[in-house]
């Protein structure tokens, strides 16, 4: 496999500029980057310093704009989205802000629907598919505080399992 195009750090800079204005970045996305471009540590560190002084990082508008993106286009959960930011080196004050984008009633009616959407596939079905709809929201990173406020729509019990004797 070639080796990643070597450039001087003012190309690089100008290129890091181009990236970052393309869609919001993370630093640590950028600096594997500029790593990639063949600089050294003290060469990274003063472009990270000089994209963060132009405006064009922001470790907290890039923590907002992705939690409110993957929640509105993929339908992530809080929990989800909190720990690919901590995946991405993201800061514990910026994932706080991120997620308090996400507007709180617009959470809940999306969850609801997600939720009421796997209850009407199911109806019907019994033992382990009729079990799994604890899991949807969980596999989409609702918290247990948020699942416990979903309604549990009604449906009629299955026949009950039988309880097998010991064997003797």
């Amino acid at each position: 496999m070639p080796l990643a195009k070597q450039y001087s750090p003012t190309e690089a800079l100008e290129k890091a500029r181009r990236y970052c204005a393309v869609q919001e970045r993370g630093h640590q996305e950028v600096r594997d980057k500029l790593y990639a471009w063949g600089l050294h540590r003290a060469q990274v560190e003063d472009a990270i310093g000089r994209l963060i002084g132009e405006g064009f990082l922001n470790e907290q508008r890039f923590a907002e704009t992705f939690a409110v993106s993957k929640f509105h286009q993929k339908g992530w959960g809080r929990i989800k989205i909190e720990h690919e930011l901590k995946a991405r080196r993201i800061s514990a004050p910026c994932i706080k802000l991120g997620l308090k984008a996400i507007d709180e009633e617009e959470y809940m009616v999306t969850l609801k629907r997600l939720v009421q959407r796997r209850w009407a596939l199911e109806k019907g079905h019994e033992g382990p598919i009729r079990r799994q709809r604890r899991w949807l929201p969980a596999c989409r990173g609702a918290s247990r505080w948020t699942r416990s406020r979903l309604p549990c729509p009604s449906v009629p019990e299955g026949p009950t399992r039988r309880k097998f004797a010991p064997a003797m």
